[in-house]
């Protein structure tokens, strides 16, 4: 659920356009990176200590890494930094997609909206 709000927050959702794939990049990459490869996603997010540089992405697709959500859960402090990861990516989608960029801004807008701290926390998105 942790995961899922993280993603809404800057305009992804599993059911409309982000792809969650659950692959340890510890040993053997061929797999995540053939899965990749079919999928030409706009980024990646690597999640919590993954191994993010065992693996090659096409060099026009951004990597990101930011905490795992079970590592938020243990210390809430980290949640300020995962929230400026989420922020970062959602930069680099804007600068990639406009179908995304202008679907997200509203979508900040109306959270905005509703939330004074959220509002001046993305003041500079807002714009």
């Amino acid at each position: 659920m942790l995961l899922d709000r993280m993603l809404s927050s800057i305009g992804l959702f599993r059911d409309r356009n982000c792809i969650i794939i659950y692959d340890d990049v510890s040993g053997d990459a061929s797999n995540l990176e053939e899965q990749i490869s079919l999928l030409m996603p706009k980024a990646i997010l690597c999640l919590g200590k993954s191994k993010s540089w065992l693996f090659q992405a096409p060099e026009q697709i951004p990597i990101l890494t930011t905490y795992h959500p079970a590592e938020l859960l243990r210390d809430g402090s980290l949640k300020r930094k995962a929230f400026e990861d989420m922020k970062i990516l959602m930069e680099c989608l804007v600068k990639r997609d406009q179908d995304y960029a202008s679907k997200v801004k509203e979508l900040l807008r109306r959270y905005a909206a509703s939330d004074e701290v959220f509002a001046a926390r993305m003041q500079g998105y807002l714009a």
